[in-house]
């Protein structure tokens, strides 16, 4: 591949990689991608959680609007009687 190319693959499919023989530095990123198909009642303790790792972290005044929709803080109960 090409420097800067990315693969994309279903983890069901064989594959691997040969060993960096060459002098230039390599590297992965490995993320994983699935349906957001959870129970309401899981999603609410999901976001509970993460809003009381956040509250302790001293990062929530940092959370954007587009970070609460990822993080699904909206389902938190805390994090609604924050705002």
């Amino acid at each position: 591949m090409r420097a800067g190319s990315l693969v994309i693959w279903d983890q069901k499919c064989a594959h691997g990689s040969r060993p960096n023989s060459s002098h230039n530095f390599r590297a992965a990123q490995f993320m994983k991608m699935f349906p957001n198909k959870i129970s309401p009642s899981r999603a609410i303790k999901r976001a509970d959680v993460l809003h009381r790792i956040l509250l302790k972290e001293n990062f929530l005044p940092q959370i954007t609007p587009t970070g609460v929709t990822v993080f699904g803080l909206k389902d938190s109960k805390q994090f609604n009687q924050t705002l």
